[in-house]
């Protein structure tokens, strides 16, 4: 158990999805059980707050675009309320300041992050950080520690970030928050990226981060 990314650096066209799908293929035939979440960079989304986690939680969570509000919170609620305890179990001391359960926290600050809101009528806190953008990305940031920490309770997570060069600070901010705040958890950040992503995000030369970088394959490999 141990929170580790592994980034893999290449030019384009240089084998990195074939890597990282015959990585998860191998883990598939030994039999090895794990939760995988996926997530793509995208130019066109680099200036978009937690673009690249909302793709990642959406897809986790079937939630298609275009559906109506009510069947992405449902979809979503089903995702993360069986991971933290019944409501009703909790002792008073687990409920925070504004009387949310860490479920209804954890769910409402997620659905803030993967653009699917819910009322905050019955939640102080989500009201007030809808006022406070400093509180907001506090909340979010504690909600998606909370919900890794629970997915990986159950079995390992494997999260793979195709083009994280393309990806937005907010997200790329967030996984190294994690990673440093579940350091022994069995969580694993796959991402694979070209080498201009460390004068994106000076982030990722970090101790927690180990690189990989790919050089072209002899010509009696590429025969074989």
């Amino acid at each position: 158990p141990m929170a580790q990314m592994v980034l893999l650096c290449a030019m384009p066209g240089m084998g990195k999805s074939r890597l990282a799908q015959e990585f998860l293929r191998g883990l598939s035939m030994r039999g090895v059980d794990v939760t995988v979440m996926r997530g793509n960079g995208d130019p066109l989304n680099r200036g978009t707050p937690y673009a690249m986690l909302a793709q990642v939680l959406r897809r986790l969570c079937g939630i298609q675009e275009g559906e109506p509000l009510a069947v992405q919170r449902d979809k979503l609620r089903a995702r993360v309320e069986p991971l933290f305890p019944d409501v009703a179990a909790l002792a008073p001391s687990a409920m925070t300041p504004g009387g949310a359960s860490p479920r209804s926290r954890v769910t409402h600050f997620l659905g803030e992050l993967a653009g699917v809101p819910f009322p905050d009528g019955e939640n102080s806190q989500l009201r007030a950080a809808r006022g406070d953008s400093k509180g907001m990305a506090d909340q979010v940031g504690r909600a998606l520690v909370d919900f890794l920490q629970a997915l990986s309770q159950e079995k390992p997570v494997v999260l793979v970030l195709e083009d994280l060069h393309w990806g937005d600070a907010q997200s790329v901010k967030l996984i190294d928050t994690a990673l440093h705040s579940l350091n022994e958890a069995p969580l694993l950040v796959l991402a694979l990226a070209r080498p201009e992503v460390h004068s994106v995000f000076a982030q990722l030369r970090s101790a927690k981060v180990q690189e990989v970088n790919l050089v072209g394959l002899g010509r009696r490999a590429s025969e074989r």
